[in-house]
């Protein structure tokens, strides 16, 4: 009897042992190394700066940077938007929170095209749709921030849509609110909108979308800046007759 107690206590107090053994291991294991990430244009990636920032981070804001910029000045509505989103969305600590400001600060007046972030954003989370249509899901609230959607807001918007491979839901609710105003305002055909592309009679997809890029580069706000801000604002008012015609033959062509 006495033995069989003694083989009950031994194997309690090894047992007891090993419990704390692996316990005390456990809680001092040091974490696997996180996964390189691709250099940063901006400068120092905020996730180097010890907090747990999503990967991609930087190239997430700098894209937020470009399209509330794209138009020629960053609102009040749109600095309220991004802010949100650092403090509320993505709860940032206050270090984190002030890195971001920074990347947003210098991406906005970069010479950095916003398509290059768009790319390499991709590559990130190329397999994780529901994030890449979170993110459009922000760059059309961004883009709404002052009640309207601009023609270059637009343009980014459409580049972003390319490149990630995910139509927002969003975007398209506004394009359909913007195609309802135009019917009620009057009914426009389709000669209407190849004299806006430049195009006459019979047309190809091909055609659409040569004449529909030849025209987003004349009407780029880079290219007329420079002749002052009455000549800016009616390029912008041209872009948005260039963007309404090409949906419509999008929606003709399924381009």
């Amino acid at each position: 009897m006495l033995r069989i107690l003694f083989y009950i206590w031994l194997s309690w107090f090894i047992f007891s042992r090993l419990s704390r053994a692996v316990s005390s291991s456990s809680s001092q294991t040091t974490p696997p190394p996180r996964p390189p990430r691709p250099p940063n244009p901006m400068g120092r990636d905020p996730q180097t700066a010890g907090d747990s920032l999503p990967n991609g981070f930087a190239d997430l804001v700098a894209m937020l940077a470009k399209q509330a910029k794209c138009d020629g000045a960053v609102t009040q509505g749109e600095i309220g938007n991004v802010d949100a989103f650092f403090t509320h969305t993505l709860n940032l600590s206050a270090a984190a929170r002030a890195e971001a400001i920074q990347i947003f600060q210098r991406a906005k007046d970069s010479h950095i095209s916003f398509e290059f972030h768009a790319r390499r954003y991709h590559a990130i989370h190329a397999m994780n749709r529901p994030m890449l249509a979170a993110v459009l899901q922000l760059l059309v609230i961004l883009s709404l921030a002052d009640g309207e959607m601009s023609a270059e807001e637009e343009m980014l918007i459409n580049q972003a849509q390319a490149i990630f491979g995910v139509q927002s839901e969003e975007y398209a609710q506004y394009r359909a609110r913007q195609r309802q105003r135009t019917r009620t305002a009057g009914e426009k055909g389709e000669k209407y909108y190849a004299k806006v592309l430049g195009l006459r009679g019979e047309m190809t997809r091909d055609e659409v979308k040569k004449a529909y890029r030849k025209l987003v580069r004349e009407y780029h706000p880079d290219r007329v800046a420079h002749l002052g801000e009455s000549v800016r604002k009616t390029a912008e008012e041209e872009m948005k007759k260039i963007n309404e015609a090409y949906d419509f033959f999008q929606r003709k062509y399924a381009l």
